[in-house]
């Protein structure tokens, strides 16, 4: 049995906007080499977590630990130089250059040109719509394409943790499939540690190690997805009902 070791720690996590509080006092864990999902309704903080997390979002207290050592406070570059990829919410490509270009982007934290160049062409391999799209300027992908060509670009940093906010978001259901089946790829291939957001608690409990429920800015439920697949749970801490309103 594989021992696993705390990889991404948050403790405590407040974020506001303003006199609004988006998280209040969140706390989870991602093991080494897990699939961990966030999952709760519009509203809940998920994109502000991974946000906060990534040093995209300024939090008023709290801690976060990458691979044991701090980096709440730090600069988002300086955060994904130690390991860490976001893909956000609406993906965030550069739509007026080509895909390859936005490969390249994501290759420059290399600092080595040929590893870059190699890594593109096993991202081509594994997505081989952006190898025939290679030439096309991003914005003109479909949905589903950018949201593969986001993917490919956090792997091009060679993370060693990747966050995906809304991976499913205005994707046709066939579509989302399609990504999730490439991220169990990729964390066979790779071994990398995923942390994804989502709204769809269904989607989560076929491909999660572990679950967290997020509402109103808090925890509401953690678990091992094997002990969640009934789905009232999840029901219950998503929407807020007790075990009579169910």
């Amino acid at each position: 049995m594989i021992e696993r070791t705390v990889f991404l720690e948050v403790s405590d996590l407040h974020v506001s906007y303003g006199q609004i509080a988006a998280l209040r006092g969140v706390s989870l864990k991602v093991m080494t080499g897990e699939t961990v999902c966030v999952v709760g309704p519009n509203g809940a903080g998920k994109s502000t977590l991974m946000a906060a997390i990534a040093g995209g979002v300024k939090a008023k207290r709290g801690a976060v630990t990458l691979a044991g050592q701090p980096i709440l406070g730090n600069k988002p570059e300086e955060i994904a130089g130690r390991g860490m990829s976001l893909v956000p919410e609406g993906r965030q490509i550069f739509s007026s250059l080509t895909v390859a270009e936005n490969l390249k982007l994501g290759g420059m934290l290399q600092g080595d040109a040929s590893k870059a160049r190699w890594m593109m062409g096993e991202m081509m391999d594994l997505f081989p719509i952006l190898r025939e799209r290679a030439s096309y300027p991003a914005g003109r992908l479909s949905g589903g394409e950018q949201q593969m060509l986001a993917i490919a670009r956090a792997i091009m940093t060679n993370p060693e943790i990747i966050m995906i906010d809304e991976p499913s978001l205005g994707l046709a259901p066939k579509i989302v499939d399609q990504v999730y089946e490439i991220l169990a790829e990729i964390k066979a291939r790779r071994g990398v540690t995923l942390l994804i957001n989502e709204q769809s608690s269904a989607r989560v409990l076929k491909h999660a190690d572990r679950i967290y429920v997020l509402r109103g800015g808090q925890v509401q439920l953690c678990d091992d997805a094997a002990n969640l697949q009934d789905g009232v749970a999840i029901k219950q801490a998503y929407f807020g009902f007790d075990r009579e309103g169910v």
